[in-house]
């Protein structure tokens, strides 16, 4: 058995499925109060008051088109009904969410789900006092996907799957470099950057460099590399990591190549 979490900071968990057989079995969870402060609500409106939704997902993304070809989706609602004379800030489960087998194209070829994910999904209503604490077993080639170590935002139209295309993880977090800021808009058109992607970069008709959205980057020149562009992906997390257009001492110390700066159509 294992435990993971879920809170406000932290809605959402992911793991990657390898087999037809996987699945998850979750055996209770706990409501646990971080704080004791006058104005924590009771546990059981706390309970009442969370959905909880576990979705298997499949998807296919071509990289030659530069497109997702196939997404497959279910969604399974997990009841959190305390009994209304419990005392306990404990929920026995005893669910198990099980992979499917499906059909994809005219000869009926078989997959299975290769995502599973479980979700807080009204999160921003929760109160910051209470963490689930889930008691969990995984069977089946299942593997925990560190949600905070990566990003779960889509990307946006052509761009963004163009730049979504560039992100090296592995350089990523052996560099982990974070802008200074959460929140940040694009000097250039003015708007607040809530996409996938903000790119520090520099202007086509300057030596000037500014923060940007894909779009007004691409118009800007859309480069990438030492003086010239660094693209960052914002995070599970909610921080700003740098996934592309890494400089030359960071490329020097950790041992990578980052040697296409040249755009492209997209």
């Amino acid at each position: 058995m294992e435990r993971i979490e879920l809170s406000r900071s932290i809605p959402k968990i992911e793991f990657r499925l390898s087999a037809a057989n996987s699945s998850l079995f979750l055996e209770k969870v706990y409501f646990k109060r971080l704080s004791e402060n006058e104005i924590s609500i009771p546990w059981t409106d706390f309970a009442l008051s969370v959905e909880l939704r576990a979705k298997l997902s499949y998807t296919i993304y071509d990289d030659l088109k530069g497109c997702f070809v196939d997404e497959r989706t279910e969604e399974i609602l997990i009841p959190l009904a305390p009994d209304i004379y419990q005392s306990e800030p404990v929920i026995q489960l005893n669910q198990r969410i099980e992979n499917r087998l499906f059909t994809v194209g005219l000869n009926s070829k078989q997959r299975h789900f290769n995502r599973l994910s479980m979700e807080v999904c009204n999160s921003e209503t929760l109160s910051e006092d209470y963490v689930l604490d889930f008691i969990i077993e995984k069977k089946r080639t299942m593997s925990w996907i560190d949600n905070k170590r990566y990003s779960s935002k889509p990307p946006i139209g052509i761009r963004g799957l163009y730049l979504m295309k560039k992100e090296n993880w592995t350089m990523a977090h052996r560099v982990e470099c974070y802008w200074f800021e959460d929140e940040c808009s694009c000097d250039i058109c003015g708007k607040r950057i809530i996409e996938r992607h903000m790119i520090d970069g520099k202007r086509a008709a300057s030596s000037e460099f500014a923060l940007m959205c894909a779009w007004c980057h691409k118009k800007e020149g859309g480069l990438f590399g030492d003086g010239l562009g660094q693209l960052y992906t914002r995070m599970n997390s909610n921080r700003w990591l740098l996934t592309f257009g890494f400089t030359d001492d960071q490329l020097a110390e950790f041992g990578d190549e980052d040697d296409d700066d040249d755009e492209n159509d997209c």
